[in-house]
């Protein structure tokens, strides 16, 4: 075999691994790209208030939970009380709560969970943006000064 056509052996053989890899790299992007905003129960693992982490942490277990429905319904649970409300939101990111926005039940807890409580409808009642990243949903403030991260 001659020495040009080595190479284009060779070439060929290296374009075809390095489609294949890309193949997979878009794959594995589509696959996590697939997570859906509406249907999924999202668990807070971190606030973010004033750019900075609070002490409203939870692991994968949270208690704290948040859910989209495709009619337009949210739903979930805060560190004492449960909320619904109506929002409309975007494929661009955006997000609002519209008619009466929030509504919450109104139980009594220790002064730290209601303190806890507090934070958290005050941040989830500024949400304007939100995004997916991985296993994520980021629900920011327009300023992204604060944050709510849940995990599903």
């Amino acid at each position: 075999m001659s020495f040009a056509t080595r190479n284009i052996l060779f070439s060929f053989a290296l374009s075809f691994a390095l489609g294949l890899l890309c193949l997979q790299v878009q794959a594995a992007d589509e696959s996590q790209a697939a997570v859906p905003l509406t249907g999924t129960e999202w668990h807070l693992t971190k606030v973010i208030f004033d750019g900075a982490v609070s002490g409203l942490e939870y692991g994968s277990n949270s208690p704290v939970t948040i859910r989209f429905d495709k009619s337009g319904r949210v739903s979930g649970r805060g560190p004492i009380n449960r909320f619904t409300g109506t929002a409309k939101w975007s494929d661009d990111g955006s997000i609002a709560w519209v008619g009466a926005g929030m509504q919450t039940t109104s139980m009594a807890g220790p002064p730290d969970a209601v303190a806890r409580e507090d934070l958290f409808f005050q941040i989830l009642g500024q949400i304007q943006r939100h995004r997916i990243s991985g296993s994520q949903l980021i629900l920011e403030t327009d300023d992204s000064n604060s944050s709510l991260v849940f995990d599903r």
